[in-house]
């Protein structure tokens, strides 16, 4: 997808109606950049986002087979899932802070690293989002298609874990 698409699409979802809360990511995901740039190095940003992604994978290591678990014994708790809780949505919202003091940068290339972290918290916080409100829906989806298992070679058919945790270390 080239740059110019994915920030349209990005600004096609911003001015969607609702309230920031409404849409599912944290109100300091998307909301506009603080008054008080908070200036870190883009070395010190990559690894911090790394280290975020790293323990998202890791949360959901945990969360995802307990909610599948739960989903096949008690079906009405499948939407249970809650995985962008308490430190790791911090972590996402001072991310998202220090992405957009450098967004502010003069110099292009700070703007780049800047830009390229926003980018990086809003697709991860929108897919995490996306996971625990769709849970139910995308679990009734594979339960009907050609292949209903859950967890496939021991791993839940939803592999995000895996896909954080590539990225983490990419982000390194």
């Amino acid at each position: 997808m080239s740059y110019y698409a994915l920030e349209r699409l990005v600004e096609q979802v911003r001015s969607l109606p609702g309230g920031d809360a409404d849409l599912g990511l944290p109100r300091a995901a998307i909301g506009p950049a603080p008054s008080v740039p908070q200036l870190v190095e883009p070395g010190v940003l990559r690894a911090r986002m790394g280290a975020w992604l790293t323990a998202l994978s890791a949360r959901l290591e945990t969360a995802l087979p307990e909610a599948l678990a739960r989903a096949t014994e008690a079906w009405d708790q499948a939407d249970t899932v809650a995985i962008l809780d308490g430190e790791l949505r911090d972590e996402a919202i001072a991310l998202r802070r220090a992405a957009q003091g450098l967004e502010a940068a003069e110099e292009a290339e700070l703007r780049t690293a800047g830009l390229e972290a926003s980018f990086g918290i809003d697709a991860t916080v929108g897919l995490v989002s996306l996971l625990e409100r769709r849970f139910a829906a995308i679990l009734r989806l594979r339960l009907r298609s050609a292949t209903p298992a859950l967890t496939v070679g021991g791993r839940p058919f939803l592999d995000v874990a895996a896909a954080l945790a590539e990225a983490g270390r990419r982000w390194r």
